[in-house]
């Protein structure tokens, strides 16, 4: 997976520690359907990663929307989010 942006690194430097775990693990999962992508014709027995599915909870101020944030940032580098591929409006 390529290196993270300016933008990720600004927003993994300033991560507490959960909110690290959770993007790590979710960097582990983005790399496995990579993986998986890349080998599918070459390897006839090989598994597809099973949906990511999460439920972000906590108190207030326990920064759920930065966590999300983080996600989201990863996904638009990997032009898998919905804004990577946003056309602008028509003038």
């Amino acid at each position: 997976m390529a290196a993270p942006s300016s933008r990720t690194q600004e927003f993994l430097l300033s991560g507490n520690a959960q909110q690290l775990l959770l993007a790590n693990f979710f960097k582990q999962y983005i790399g496995a359907l990579i993986r998986y992508d890349d080998n599918r014709k070459r390897i006839q027995h090989i598994l597809k990663p099973l949906p990511f599915h999460i439920i972000v909870n906590g108190l207030a101020g326990s920064g759920k929307p930065y966590v999300i944030s983080i996600i989201e940032q990863m996904l638009t580098e990997l032009c898998i989010s919905e804004s990577a591929v946003r056309s602008p409006p028509l003038s």
